[in-house]
């Protein structure tokens, strides 16, 4: 996958598919035209902007907490292998 894990994405994922929700329905309601971009945030194909953060946490049910520790542990697995050497 590259430099980064996946952890946010696949934290999304779970999240998503656990409230029933599909892509392309947490897509619009994100302001996106289609599931392309959950996809892709999914894969880790695409940052998560922060201008949908809020709205996000809203839809899926995440604490302010739980986000910022999915963010942070996904920093410190790319910082450690960064710190190893290890990065792409």
């Amino acid at each position: 996958m590259g430099a980064k894990e996946n952890i946010i994405g696949n934290f999304i994922r779970e999240k998503r598919t656990k409230k029933g929700i599909s892509q392309g329905d947490l897509g619009k309601r994100l302001g996106y035209g289609s599931a392309q971009f959950i996809s892709n945030l999914e894969r880790g194909l695409a940052p998560l902007p922060p201008k949908i953060m809020k709205d996000l946490t809203k839809y899926l049910d995440i604490s302010e907490r739980e986000m910022l520790s999915i963010m942070l542990k996904e920093h410190e697995v790319y910082l450690t292998k960064v710190l190893r050497g290890k990065h792409a």
